[in-house]
Protein backbone atom coordinates (compact mmCIF):
# COMPACT_ATOMS: atom_id res chain seq x y z
CA UNK A 1 0.00 0.00 0.00
CA UNK A 2 1.26 3.47 -0.85
CA UNK A 3 0.83 6.42 1.52
CA UNK A 4 0.78 10.09 0.51
CA UNK A 5 2.22 12.20 3.35
CA UNK A 6 2.19 16.00 3.69
CA UNK A 7 5.58 17.11 5.08
CA UNK A 8 7.12 20.48 5.89
CA UNK A 9 10.75 19.62 5.07
CA UNK A 10 12.60 17.07 2.98
CA UNK A 11 14.64 15.07 5.50
CA UNK A 12 13.68 11.52 4.62
CA UNK A 13 12.01 9.57 7.40
CA UNK A 14 12.78 12.40 9.83
CA UNK A 15 10.75 14.89 7.75
CA UNK A 16 8.24 16.73 9.91
CA UNK A 17 4.52 16.28 9.27
CA UNK A 18 3.09 19.51 7.88
CA UNK A 19 0.25 21.13 9.81
CA UNK A 20 -1.48 21.98 6.50
CA UNK A 21 -2.54 19.29 4.05
CA UNK A 22 -3.08 21.07 0.74
CA UNK A 23 -0.53 23.77 1.40
CA UNK A 24 2.16 21.51 2.80
CA UNK A 25 5.67 22.22 1.51
CA UNK A 26 6.32 18.70 0.19
CA UNK A 27 4.54 15.42 -0.42
CA UNK A 28 6.16 12.07 0.20
CA UNK A 29 4.93 8.86 -1.39
CA UNK A 30 5.83 5.97 0.89
CA UNK A 31 5.51 2.24 0.20
CA UNK A 32 4.10 0.84 3.45
CA UNK A 33 4.58 -2.79 2.37
CA UNK A 34 8.29 -2.48 1.59
CA UNK A 35 9.11 0.39 3.98
CA UNK A 36 10.71 2.60 1.32
CA UNK A 37 10.32 6.18 0.21
CA UNK A 38 9.06 6.12 -3.37
CA UNK A 39 9.46 9.85 -3.98
CA UNK A 40 9.29 13.33 -2.49
CA UNK A 41 8.03 16.26 -4.50
CA UNK A 42 7.67 19.92 -3.78
CA UNK A 43 4.06 21.09 -3.58
CA UNK A 44 3.67 23.14 -6.76
CA UNK A 45 0.16 24.20 -5.72
CA UNK A 46 0.84 25.62 -2.24
CA UNK A 47 0.76 29.26 -3.40
CA UNK A 48 -2.38 28.89 -5.55
CA UNK A 49 -5.43 30.87 -4.49
CA UNK A 50 -8.17 28.25 -4.45
CA UNK A 51 -8.65 24.54 -4.98
CA UNK A 52 -5.28 23.54 -3.55
CA UNK A 53 -6.65 20.63 -1.53
CA UNK A 54 -8.52 19.18 -4.50
CA UNK A 55 -5.42 19.45 -6.70
CA UNK A 56 -3.19 17.72 -4.17
CA UNK A 57 -5.83 15.07 -3.49
CA UNK A 58 -5.86 14.39 -7.22
CA UNK A 59 -2.11 13.76 -7.16
CA UNK A 60 -2.50 11.19 -4.37
CA UNK A 61 -5.27 9.38 -6.24
CA UNK A 62 -3.31 9.45 -9.52
CA UNK A 63 -0.31 7.90 -7.74
CA UNK A 64 -2.51 5.05 -6.56
CA UNK A 65 -2.15 5.90 -2.87
CA UNK A 66 -4.59 4.10 -0.58
CA UNK A 67 -3.70 6.22 2.45
CA UNK A 68 -3.02 9.91 3.14
CA UNK A 69 -1.33 11.16 6.30
CA UNK A 70 -1.15 14.68 7.64
CA UNK A 71 -3.50 17.43 8.71
CA UNK A 72 -7.20 16.95 8.01
CA UNK A 73 -7.90 17.88 4.40
CA UNK A 74 -10.66 20.32 3.57
CA UNK A 75 -14.15 19.05 2.74
CA UNK A 76 -13.69 19.10 -1.04
CA UNK A 77 -10.36 17.24 -0.88
CA UNK A 78 -11.87 14.81 1.61
CA UNK A 79 -14.66 14.08 -0.87
CA UNK A 80 -12.03 13.24 -3.53
CA UNK A 81 -10.48 10.77 -1.07
CA UNK A 82 -13.83 9.24 -0.15
CA UNK A 83 -14.72 8.77 -3.82
CA UNK A 84 -11.25 7.32 -4.51
CA UNK A 85 -11.50 5.00 -1.49
CA UNK A 86 -8.40 6.56 0.07
CA UNK A 87 -8.09 6.27 3.86
CA UNK A 88 -7.36 9.49 5.75
CA UNK A 89 -5.09 9.28 8.82
CA UNK A 90 -4.97 12.64 10.61
CA UNK A 91 -1.73 13.49 12.35
CA UNK A 92 -0.37 17.01 12.78
CA UNK A 93 2.92 16.62 14.61
CA UNK A 94 6.02 14.50 14.69
CA UNK A 95 7.99 12.95 11.87
CA UNK A 96 7.17 10.53 9.06
CA UNK A 97 8.57 7.75 11.28
CA UNK A 98 6.19 8.81 14.07
CA UNK A 99 3.20 8.91 11.70
CA UNK A 100 3.90 5.45 10.32
CA UNK A 101 4.34 3.99 13.81
CA UNK A 102 1.09 5.63 14.97
CA UNK A 103 -0.80 4.35 11.95
CA UNK A 104 0.44 0.80 12.44
CA UNK A 105 -0.57 0.84 16.13
CA UNK A 106 -4.18 1.84 15.46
Amino acid sequence: MKAFIAISDNNGMESKIDTRFGRGNYFMTYDMDNDIIVDVEENKFREDGHGVGIKTAGIAVEKGCALVMGARPGPKAEQVFVEGKVEIFVITEGTVNDAIRSYRKK
